[in-house]
C-alpha cells in the first residue's frame, strides 16, 4: 500500500506543472501571484446567531435528495434544495431560522440569515439555498455570506439564478444582506479562518461584485479575475491536500472534497474537468484506507453502526464516478460481512400448571427447557434491497430439556412424558440505528429486533393408569417453543439492552440482551409460563 501510495504522489506532482499549475510546490509561488495575504489577521469577523428555535424544521434527507422549507418570524423564506446523490448517508438536517446575527459589518440591519445542522455537513454535490426576503433586497445590492462556528465569510452565489440562490457545499449557516460590494473591500480583509476558507472567501466575494456589476449593465471576464485565486489555492491547499492523502481516512477524505470542490467551481466558470482521473485515483486510495480504519474499530472497539453507511458511500461514489470492477470494491464488501457478525443464543424455560384440586383433587404441571443456538451474518447484496432482511437466515438444533412433569390424581399412577427433536431457525433481525456522522463520530445502535421461526412440538403422556386401567398415550402436552409462541403471539424478540462502552467514534456494541417472563392464565385453573434471555454477541471475523 506504501508504495502505491508514493507512487500515486509522484504521479500526481508529475502531472500538476501541464494540468494544473506553473508550479505545484506548496507554499512557494512559483512565479504566480499570491492574491490573499495568508498572514495573521488583524481582528478577526467574529459572529453570533440568535436562533428562532420555534420555528426550526427538521427533516431526514438521503441518497434521494430532498427539500426543506421554514419560514422566519418576519415571514422570510428560507428553501434548502439537496440533489441526489449529494449525501452519503441518511442525515437530519435542521433548518433555523435566526433573528439576528449579532457582528455582520455589513447591511443595513435587515439581513435574513438561516443556520443549517449537522455543522460540518459535506455534500458531494453543492445543494442549493434559496432565500425569499419578506422585504425585498434589489438584484444589484445583495451581499451573501455564510458562518461556520463563528467564523464569518462571503457565500457563493449561484449566478444565473433569479432570485437569492446560494451554493452550499457544507454547513452550518448562510444568509442575505443588503450592500454594494464596493463598500465592503474593510471586511473582506478581516475574514480568518484556514488557507483554503480565506482564499475560497474572497473568490466567491469576486464571484458577487461580478454578478453585482452584471446586473448594472457592466461586463467583468470572471475568470481572469479568478485565476491567480486558483493558482494560490492549488499551491496553499489543493497539492497539500493530496500529498497527506494516504496519511488517514480523515486526510483522505479531506483531499477528495477539495479536489472535487476545486474542479466542480471550475467547470462551472466554463473550464474543462481537469481533475477527473486524479478523483477517480484518490478514491481508489482512500476508500480501502477508510474501510481498513472502520474495520479495525469494528473488531477492536465493537463499533458496528458505522462500516455499512461507510461502505455504501463509498460504493456510491464508485458508481458515480464510474468505477465498477476496482478490487478495492470486493475488498471492502468483505470487510463489512467479516464484521457485521454476531452469534445468538436463546434460552427458555417453561411450564404448564393445571390445578383442580378443589374440584376433584388433581394436580398436573409439567417444566421443559430448551436451547438454540445460531449464526447472524450480514450479506451486503441482501442490505442493499432491503436492510430489514439484511441478516442472511440459518438454523440450529432443539431439543427437550430439563423435563420435570408431576402428576397426581385419585387412584392413578402418573406415567413418563417423551422428549422431542426438532429445529429451530433464525430469520431477520433489525439494528435499528442512530445514525453516524462519519467524520465526528457519535450515534449506535438504538434498538433491535430479532425473528425466529420457531417449532411446535408435542410432548406425549404414556403409562399412565387410572384403578387398575391403563389410559392411551395422549399428546396433551405442548413444548417450549410452542409455548412462547402462545404466550408471545409470534416469534419475534423485542426489547433488548445494547451493553458496550461510548466511545469517541459511538456507542460500542458488544453484547445484547434481552430478558423476559410471561404468565399466561388460560382459564382459573390453568397457565404456562416462560422465562427466558436471548443474548446477542457481537464476533466479528
Amino acid at each position: 500500500m506504501h508504495n502505491r501510495l508514493f507512487a500515486t504522489g509522484l504521479a500526481i506532482l508529475a502531472a500538476c506543472a501541464s494540468l494544473l499549475l506553473p508550479a505545484c510546490t506548496p507554499g512557494d509561488g512559483g512565479g504566480a501571484s499570491a492574491p490573499v495575504d495568508l498572514g495573521p489577521v488583524d481582528n478577526p469577523i467574529r459572529v453570533v446567531p440568535a436562533l428562532d428555535p420555534a420555528r426550526a424544521v427538521t427533516q431526514t434527507i438521503g441518497f434521494a435528495g430532498g427539500t426543506i422549507t421554514a419560514t422566519g418570524a418576519d415571514g422570510t423564506v428560507f428553501t434548502l434544495a439537496v440533489p441526489a446523490d449529494s449525501l452519503r448517508q441518511l442525515t437530519r438536517i435542521t433548518m433555523t431560522p435566526v433573528t439576528r446575527l449579532e457582528g455582520l459589518p455589513f447591511g443595513n440591519g435587515s439581513d435574513v440569515t438561516v443556520d443549517l445542522q449537522p455543522s460540518g455537513l459535506v455534500f458531494d454535490v453543492p445543494a442549493t439555498l434559496t432565500i425569499a426576503p419578506a422585504t425585498a433586497i434589489p438584484p444589484g445590492e445583495r451581499i451573501l455570506y455564510g458562518y461556520s462556528d463563528d467564523q464569518l465569510s462571503f457565500a457563493e452565489p449561484v449566478m444565473d439564478a433569479d432570485g437569492i440562490a446560494i451554493a452550499v457545499s457544507h454547513f452550518s449557516g448562510y444568509g442575505a444582506a443588503r450592500g454594494l460590494m464596493g463598500d465592503v473591500e474593510a471586511a473582506r480583509k478581516r475574514i480568518g479562518g484556514s488557507a483554503e476558507e480565506r482564499i475560497t472567501s474572497e473568490m466567491r466575494a469576486i464571484m458577487q461584485a461580478a454578478r453585482q456589476a452584471e446586473l448594472r449593465g457592466e461586463s467583468t471576464n470572471l475568470a481572469s479575475l479568478l485565476d491567480p485565486y486558483f493558482d494560490q489555492l492549488q499551491r496553499e491547499v489543493v497539492i497539500p491536500r493530496i500529498e497527506a492523502a494516504g496519511q488517514s481516512c480523515a486526510a483522505g477524505r479531506a483531499a477528495i472534497q477539495t479536489v472535487g470542490s476545486y474542479a466542480h467551481q471550475r467547470v462551472l466558470l466554463g473550464y474543462e474537468d481537469e481533475a477527473g482521473d486524479l478523483v477517480d485515483e484518490l478514491l481508489e486510495t482512500v476508500a480501502p484506507k477508510c474501510m481498513d480504519e472502520e474495520y479495525e474499530m469494528c473488531v477492536n472497539e465493537h463499533i458496528v453502526h458505522r462500516i455499512f453507511p461507510a461502505y455504501q458511500a463509498f460504493s456510491r461514489q464508485f458508481s458515480q464516478r464510474g468505477i465498477d470492477n476496482s478490487p478495492a470494491l470486493g475488498k471492502m464488501k468483505v470487510q463489512v460481512e467479516k464484521c457485521l457478525h454476531f452469534d445468538l443464543e436463546f434460552t427458555l424455560d417453561t411450564r404448564f400448571e393445571l390445578d383442580t384440586r378443589s374440584i376433584n383433587q388433581s394436580y398436573l404441571s409439567y417444566a421443559e427447557s430448551t436451547e438454540l443456538d445460531a449464526e447472524v451474518a450480514l450479506s451486503v447484496d441482501d442490505a442493499y434491497v432491503d436492510m430489514s432482511n439484511a441478516f442472511e437466515p440459518s438454523s440450529g438444533p432443539m431439543e427437550s430439556l430439563k423435563q420435570v412433569y408431576r402428576q397426581k390424581a385419585p387412584g392413578c399412577v402418573p406415567g413418563t412424558v417423551s422428549t422431542w427433536r426438532d429445529t429451530g431457525h433464525f430469520l431477520a433481525m433489525q439494528l435499528i440505528t442512530d445514525p453516524p456522522d462519519l467524520l465526528e463520530g457519535g450515534g449506535g445502535v438504538t434498538d433491535i429486533e430479532v425473528e425466529l421461526g420457531l417449532p411446535s412440538p408435542t410432548v406425549t403422556i404414556s403409562g399412565m393408569s387410572c384403578a387398575g386401567v391403563a389410559s392411551a398415550p395422549a399428546a396433551d402436552l405442548t413444548g417450549a417453543p410452542a409455548a412462547y409462541l402462545l404466550n408471545h403471539g409470534d416469534g419475534f424478540i423485542r426489547d433488548w439492552q445494547i451493553h458496550g462502552a461510548t466511545t469517541a467514534a459511538g456507542q460500542a456494541f458488544v453484547t445484547a440482551t434481552s430478558e423476559w417472563s410471561v404468565m399466561n392464565r388460560l382459564s382459573a385453573n390453568a397457565s404456562v409460563e416462560d422465562v427466558g434471555i436471548a443474548t446477542l454477541r457481537h464476533t466479528p471475523r
